[in-house]
């Protein structure tokens, strides 16, 4: 007997008591979840006897021409992406008006819901789920495909394997450029997710989606996202100019080399992260052996036994008894006795290598094994050091407002020096930071200085090339200031804060 029929309007009535409606040759088995939009179902192939999971539009948002169109241009950019860790797609179609999706029929859970749950994920585990959504979103990006909405509810986890899915393409953008059906500058995704550029409404490249994994594995580390707000502008304007707080501070255990990788990827700006998905693979992978390092050294400390003494050979030698107590008396007095004989060997040893040392022929090098390179020595930089860096605001607009509560600002940064010998870049190239750039405001009617932007910091590497410049973006929040004039300042400084140049001008904010 038919069951009842299906309370979603686009499904064909039932033709069987297991049937909850059809579409098309499949047969309609169970409600999985629905949205807005749409609805997903598990069903049942009828031509090769398989079950699938398909996703369906609603007749509402289905009657527009562009949100079909939009539909099915996406869940085929989807479907072009063949890869162990994307879903597999079935098939891409419209039937009777309604446009759908048929994907593989996944066992396991979504990754919010595991976080849900409070399941606590191994460092391997953890670097895992990076390569293996790393190696998905290349395989996408290498179709010129950018997913844009990468947050865990679109990342599967197999019960049987283990194995990471991405789910959802249904943001992606085709050709790496504006999607064609929305309006340019309009900020599509999940708040919490989004990179500062998308949360901008800018165009796109791959390194978006790798800031959105970055987010995605703070929150798999941490438990919560880094950056989270209640109301959405709140949130796109902390996407833009919030900074998290530190991993390694909210879980101290976690190794270092991981915290430094995650915020790698949450950098604001595209260049500071790795250039591509693959390029993320070969990070992932050198991280994971820096902290297999680490831990087997830890282990190796942990693990190093004081040596075992053989108690029947000293019981032969009356050296103890069987009583615990004179067992641990007997004990200390061998430790005594080892580390005395050591002592003397080692003077023994120390003087015949000082007698040999005043003998060697000078040119004749040591051996030396095990050589451990020293880290790179700090050194003092100076304002007179850097005398051949200089700053500019580079845009004709000098201040722009890409969304209500944050300025940006866009400055270069020229190197001006003549020759290598003063050359910044050059001279200190094993420097972590050469030079940096503060971000000063006052009202104009007061003294209080304001510091509302965080240092900009420049590595040698994001250095410009001798007579070559790069930009860069400052970008602070406005919206707890109130309206009126304000001397605003960037100043160039050496990486201990002293001033090597300044550039002043006037901002004035409106209601």
């Amino acid at each position: 007997m038919p069951a009842e029929p299906s309370t979603f309007e686009f499904l064909e009535l039932p033709q069987s008591e297991d049937e909850i409606g059809r579409l098309g040759p499949y047969s309609v088995i169970a409600l999985i979840g629905e949205g807005g939009r749409g609805a997903v179902f598990k069903e049942r192939d009828r031509r090769i006897k398989s079950y699938v999971e398909m996703t369906s539009m609603r007749k509402k948002w289905a009657s527009s021409a562009i949100g079909r169109k939009r539909f099915v241009e996406e869940a085929r950019a989807m479907a072009a992406v063949q890869h162990d860790n994307v879903a597999t797609i079935f098939e891409v179609g419209i039937y009777e008006g309604t446009p759908f999706l048929a994907m593989e029929m996944l066992q396991g859970k979504p990754l919010n819901q595991l976080i849900k749950e409070k399941y606590r994920f191994t460092i391997d585990e953890v670097f895992r789920l990076a390569d293996e959504v790393a190696a998905g979103l290349s395989a996408a990006h290498q179709r010129k495909i950018i997913h844009r909405d990468i947050k865990p509810a679109n990342i599967w986890i197999e019960s049987s394997s283990g194995r990471a899915k991405i789910l959802d393409f249904g943001l992606a953008i085709a050709g790496g450029d504006f999607d064609r059906f929305t309006h340019r500058g309009s900020v599509l995704g999940s708040p919490a997710y989004l990179s500062p550029e998308q949360s901008r409404g800018e165009s796109l490249d791959d390194r978006s989606d790798l800031y959105s994994l970055g987010i995605v594995l703070y929150q798999v580390c941490a438990g919560v996202p880094p950056l989270l707000c209640k109301k959405i502008p709140d949130q796109l304007i902390a996407n833009i100019c919030g900074q998290p707080e530190p991993l390694a501070k909210l879980q101290p255990d976690l190794p270092e080399p991981l915290c430094e990788l995650v915020h790698q990827l949450l950098e604001k700006e595209p260049r500071n992260r790795p250039n591509s998905a693959i390029a993320l693979q070969e990070r992932i992978r050198d991280t994971k052996n820096q902290c297999n390092t680490l831990q087997n050294a830890a282990l190796q400390i942990v693990t190093n036994n004081p040596p075992q003494f053989n108690e029947a050979e000293q019981q032969e030698k009356g050296s103890v008894d069987t009583t615990p107590k004179e067992k641990l008396k007997s004990t200390k007095s061998n430790y005594k006795y080892y580390s005395a004989s050591a002592f003397v060997l080692a003077c023994v040893v120390l003087l015949i290598f000082w007698n040999g040392k005043e003998n060697r022929v000078a040119n004749t090098p040591v051996k030396q094994r095990n050589t451990i390179k020293p880290s790179p020595k700090v050194v003092r930089i100076t304002p007179n050091d850097l005398n051949p860096l200089k700053i500019k605001i580079s845009s004709e607009d000098q201040v722009s407002f890409p969304i209500p509560g944050a300025a940006l600002f866009k400055l270069t940064i020229e190197n001006t020096a003549k020759s290598p010998s003063v050359d910044p870049k050059r001279l200190y190239f094993e420097q972590k930071v050469v030079a940096q750039v503060m971000t000063l405001l006052n009202p104009v009617e007061s003294n209080e200085v304001l510091r509302p932007a965080f240092a900009i910091k420049f590595s040698p590497k994001r250095l410009p090339n001798r007579g070559a410049t790069v930009e860069f973006d400052i970008q602070f929040l406005t919206n707890d200031l109130s309206p009126g004039n304000y001397n605003l300042s960037f100043e160039l400084q050496t990486p201990n804060g002293q001033s090597i140049q300044r550039i002043n001008q006037i901002l004035t904010l409106t209601e």
